[in-house]
């Protein structure tokens, strides 16, 4: 026997076609390779979400999968004749820095820490997607942060090795606290935020960052910075002003910072 109806009612994810794929590729690297260390080429990327939305409302829970190789592949049964909106988010999953529960709103963690490359994490979007049965998409993420990389020039003209710095902390004055998967925007509210790392490497290098940013204009960060060696205060250079951090892009700040 067989039965046809005619109706509104939502259909469930299970009873969609089949071969139903989507790709997600996270590129390496931010434009150039980082002078200190590895940080920016994505190995800590080991996980991907994703959040379906349908008309404007999640669609059954959040899906994760693995990143082997920079890539993930969700395999999806969703129901043809509908428009889906497809919202990644991929990071460190033993970081665990973000919460990501609700993609449309994330936030960092507990307390922001820069020198650290379990912050690193990308994100993309798939819009208004028509599903007309089996298909197979490819998307590439991007990071939603502008990476911020400051390095001194006159370390090795300092011959007294306890005026060297092997600690910096730095406060910013207000960064961005959370950001939209969906929109890919960053929120309103602002909050300062201060942290004390070990400094990269005896070259000069001393601090990574990785800040929310607009796709086009750019963040413009005020900073400190407080120099230590061990536990002991030798300095502090707040000229950092109006220092632009772009969305996947590297900003580079460099000078006699010491001295």
């Amino acid at each position: 026997m067989t039965l046809t109806a005619c109706q509104k009612d939502e259909v469930s994810p299970s009873a969609g076609a089949t071969s139903q794929t989507i790709t997600v590729s996270i590129p390496q690297g931010v434009q150039t390779r980082a002078a200190a260390a590895d940080f920016g080429d994505g190995s800590q990327i080991d996980r991907c979400l994703l959040q379906i939305y349908r008309n404007g409302q999640p669609y059954g829970e959040q899906q994760t999968a693995t990143v082997t190789g920079n890539t993930a592949t969700f395999n999806l049964r969703l129901v043809a004749q509908q428009k889906y909106d497809f919202v990644f988010w991929a990071d460190c999953s033993t970081g665990d820095h973000y919460n990501t529960d609700d993609l449309t709103n994330i936030t960092v963690k507990g307390n922001y820490a820069g020198n650290n490359d379990e912050f690193d994490a990308f994100t993309g979007a798939l819009l208004d997607y028509q599903v007309k049965g089996a298909f197979s998409e490819n998307i590439t993420l991007r990071r939603p942060f502008g990476q911020l990389n400051v390095k001194t020039l006159d370390m090795a003209a300092i011959p007294d090795p306890t005026l060297k710095p092997t600690k910096v902390k730095v406060a910013f004055t207000a960064v961005p606290t959370s950001f939209n998967a969906k929109k890919g925007e960053i929120g309103a509210a602002t909050a300062a935020v201060e942290y004390t790392a070990d400094v990269l490497s005896a070259d000069g290098d001393l601090t990574v960052d990785y800040i929310w940013a607009p796709v086009e204009e750019a963040t413009l960060a005020d900073f400190s910075m407080t120099f230590l060696n061990g536990t002991t205060e030798i300095s502090t250079n707040g000229d950092f002003k109006n220092i632009p951090i772009r969305r996947n892009y590297r900003t580079n700040v460099s000078g006699n910072l010491l001295t």
